[in-house]
């Protein structure tokens, strides 16, 4: 062998062993990249079911809907709670036309429905981490009462997976919703049947000879009261039947009209909302005062809660600019013919509540006509903001009333 030909002997071992040598480097340092993203998707997986594998299609919402246009209506509150289900550490609350999941380690709210894909929620059970809720079939107010179905849920996705009744030509006006034995439950204006969760069946009973919008449990007994309180309908599941029992009003008053506190639930029930501020509003509630940001949901602020009650759609809450002084004024929720004026100033520099008007001689010496009078003239007015002062306005620009936070005064025009 010539010379060139030891040369080539020695160069090709040379060149393909660095050739691997580039390679091999190349796959360990691909490994060394998914490395480091490693822990952001152990952070995916580690989140709760009902957040690392939610579909887009969800009917929950993660945060406030019409924020820009807020409501007390558009907040998460209960008049009337009908079930409240365990589920992935988390609970489940139902009511009417309201689903709210919450975590009760945090405080926090976790996801709520949306009233557009759930109309009009009237009860709902958690049965093997599916939620089984009835909702109304979007129908005009000329076609009351609207049909109603049973919608089952995949809590995991929040997923519509199937409806049950939306092809029955009846109307199930008022289906209300109890888990019984593993099985669904539900009476309605069109009767009584239960919905097999396994195989999807439905058996209804014609026996039940009533209009029902109500169903219960009672010392481990399925009730179904009629709603024009002549009788109570008596499951007896030995043999499968329905049987007719003497009506007893008090069953239907204790299992409706519940509110949080009777289940020492925790969550605030709101009642009056401030004007947008610096991308948020100040809530106040039963627990306190809260704030909502745009992509959020009420987030605790202040314990302060000794505020009195007021009447939604007439009262005034204002923040201040500098976001140290809530002012409440407006009528009270009372009966149709009070008249009485409440006047509060939150004061978060001195953490208490003041009712400007416990000491207000003007206020005291008027006539009960003429409190109604400046009552329904505030409801009306404007504000103005100045440097001391808050000013609420009549329609003609003149002063009806002047607040000094700082000096915790009020000065009444009427």
């Amino acid at each position: 062998m010539n010379k060139k030909g030891n040369i080539l002997l020695i160069l090709v071992p040379i060149v393909l062993l660095t050739v691997l040598s580039v390679g091999l480097y190349l796959i360990l340092k691909k490994g060394e990249v998914g490395q480091v993203n490693a822990p952001e998707q152990k952070q995916v997986n580690n989140q709760t079911p009902s957040t690392a594998t939610e579909s887009k299609n969800s009917v929950f919402l993660r945060s406030i809907p019409n924020f820009d246009s807020l409501k007390i209506s558009d907040l998460p509150n209960f008049t009337d709670v009908r079930g409240i289900f365990n589920y992935n550490n988390h609970q489940i609350v139902i009511g009417i036309d309201r689903i709210v999941e919450w975590n009760p380690a945090t405080g926090q709210y976790v996801r709520i429905s949306d009233p557009k894909k759930i109309v009009n929620v009237r009860s709902g059970i958690v049965l093997d981490k599916f939620l089984y809720v009835s909702s109304e079939v979007i129908s005009s107010l000329d076609d009351w009462p609207g049909k109603r179905i049973v919608v089952k849920i995949d809590l995991a996705s929040g997923e519509i997976v199937k409806k049950y009744l939306d092809n029955d030509s009846r109307r199930f006006a008022n289906l209300t919703l109890v888990n019984y034995g593993n099985k669904i439950w539900a009476s309605s204006w069109d009767g009584i049947f239960v919905l097999d969760p396994v195989t999807g069946a439905i058996k209804m009973y014609p026996s039940v000879a009533c209009r029902s919008g109500h169903i219960y449990i009672k010392e481990n007994i399925l009730k179904s009261p009629c709603d024009m309180g002549d009788a109570t309908y008596v499951y007896d599941p030995s043999n499968d039947l329905w049987k007719k029992d003497k009506y007893d009003v008090y069953e239907i008053g204790g299992s409706m009209n519940k509110r949080l506190s009777d289940f020492n639930l925790p969550l605030p029930e709101f009642f009056s909302i401030s004007q947008q501020i610096n991308g948020k509003y100040y809530l106040l509630s039963d627990k306190g005062v809260y704030t909502l940001g745009k992509t959020d949901f009420p987030k605790f602020y202040n314990g302060l809660k000794d505020v009195h009650s007021y009447d939604q759609t007439k009262s005034k809450v204002y923040v201040t600019k500098d976001e140290n002084y809530i002012i409440l004024i407006g009528p009270e929720t009372c009966m149709q013919y009070c008249s009485l004026l409440l006047v509060n100033l939150v004061d978060f520099k001195r953490n208490v509540v003041t009712d400007l008007l416990t000491a207000n001689e003007v206020y005291k010496a008027l006539s009960v006509e003429k409190k109604q009078n400046l009552a329904d003239r505030i409801v009306k007015s404007s504000i103005e903001e100045t440097q001391n002062q808050i000013i609420l306005k009549n329609p003609d620009n003149t002063s009806l009333a002047a607040i000094e936070p700082q000096n915790t005064f009020l000065n009444l025009n009427p």
